[in-house]
């Protein structure tokens, strides 16, 4: 074949021509295509949700803020248990690790670890270790550990250990161990071991009080402040119980017998501590001319040492006197006030003597004669009289006798 041929012919590049092309400018997505409602909600729905995993994100066990509708359906899902939040919502029920800071629930907050701070549950918070702040609770506040600061509830505070700040129940407040606090409820508080002061409707008991006791019935083993209520029980006094009854086991307790002008038998019993006791009268008149007179009655009374074997009884008494009569049905009513000098004769024997202010208020009348007056009434220097009905007579008198 000729050399020339087409195969060995060279072969010739055709001549390109490079144009400079511009970019084009940025389009605006909703250029392209429409941006609907559906898509800005859940792009909405996804920016809150990278923020809600941003503030929730764990670090070192602490979350600053937690969400949950029940246990462990929540933003801290199964981790909840272990996870302090500072800031933690429980729709209905929640179970956390611990609070630092605030916590509501709709129903029960359920805290594994400490509370440090606020929380507030409709129905009740339940708290492992311990309290320090602020626990409002619908009905009950429940502490296995120890609670410092104010508890409130509807029904009530129970503590595990001891309790320090204040407690306000509904109805009750117990705490196993101390309670430096002031326990206020309508029914019942109760500390397993020392208690500052207990406000109640009813009843308080405490293995010792430090300050106070106020209810119907006070019980204590060592009360180093005051009882006030209808019965005061306790082992040792070293302050004030103030009550209709005072009952203490190493108490003051006595028993005397005097004589007196108005009445010339007279038997007490005395009850309490020696700054404050009960006392329980009973005396009789010798019948003279036929005719009886007996009296009962309560009064109250203290002791004040002079030397140890020397002091004075400060003591109001309140009788009332039958006369000529099982029982006289009208007004007749005593009044004592006596200011004794004691004097220790022996170990168990006191001498006393003293005066003796009598103040007679009487609507009994004289069957014979009709005139309002009583028998008992050695003189008066004091008399008055309101209309033809009622009778009031005052006189200076005179007791002495023994004490036991």
């Amino acid at each position: 074949a000729p050399r020339d041929s087409f195969f060995e012919r060279p072969i010739e590049e055709p001549e390109t021509e490079w144009v400079e092309l511009e970019p084009l400018p940025p389009t605006p997505l909703e250029s392209e295509a429409p941006f609907y409602r559906a898509d800005q909600a859940l792009f909405g729905l996804h920016e809150w949700e990278t923020r809600l995993q941003t503030i929730t994100r764990p670090e070192n066990g602490r979350r600053p803020v937690q969400l949950s509708l029940v246990p462990l359906v929540g933003t801290n899902a199964r981790q909840a248990p272990e996870v302090v939040n500072n800031l933690s919502v429980n729709v209905f029920w929640g179970v956390n690790g611990g609070v630092s800071g605030m916590e509501f629930g709709g129903l029960v907050n359920s805290v594994q670890g400490d509370v440090r701070g606020f929380q507030f549950a409709g129905l009740g918070n339940t708290v492992q270790r311990n309290v320090s702040g602020t626990q409002v609770g619908g009905f009950f506040n429940y502490t296995q550990g120890r609670a410092s600061g104010f508890q409130l509830a509807g029904l009530g505070n129970m503590v595990q250990t001891e309790v320090s700040g204040v407690q306000v129940g509904g109805v009750f407040n117990l705490a196993r161990g101390d309670a430096w606090a002031v326990q206020a409820s309508s029914v019942v508080n109760y500390s397993g071991g020392t208690a500052k002061m207990q406000i109640s409707g009813v009843v308080n008991s405490a293995r010792r009080v430090e300050l106070g006791q106020i209810g119907l019935f006070n019980v204590a083993q060592e009360v180093r402040g005051f009882q006030f209520g209808l019965v005061n029980v306790s082992d040792t006094v070293s302050g004030v119980p103030i009550g209709l009854f005072n009952i203490v086991k190493r108490g003051y307790k006595r028993f005397e017998f005097y004589g007196a002008e108005a009445l010339h038998f007279n038997l007490l019993y005395k009850m309490g501590a020696e700054r404050f006791y009960n006392i329980f009268y009973v005396g009789a008149r010798y019948p003279l001319e036929g005719r009886y007179t007996w009296a009962f009655g309560y009064g109250i009374g203290t002791l004040v040492h002079q030397t140890p074997k020397a002091g004075y009884s400060f003591e109001a008494l309140a009788l009332h006197v039958s006369e000529n009569e099982p029982f006289t049905n009208e007004l007749n009513f005593l009044g004592q006030v006596r200011v004794l000098y004691d004097r220790t004769l022996a170990r168990r024997v006191v001498f006393f003597l003293g005066p003796t202010l009598n103040l007679l208020l009487t609507q009994r009348r004289n069957p014979e004669t009709g005139e309002v007056e009583s028998g008992i009434v050695p003189y008066s220097f004091f008399e008055e009289r309101t209309g033809n009905v009622t009778r009031l007579y005052g006189w200076l008198g005179f007791s002495t006798g023994f004490r036991f």
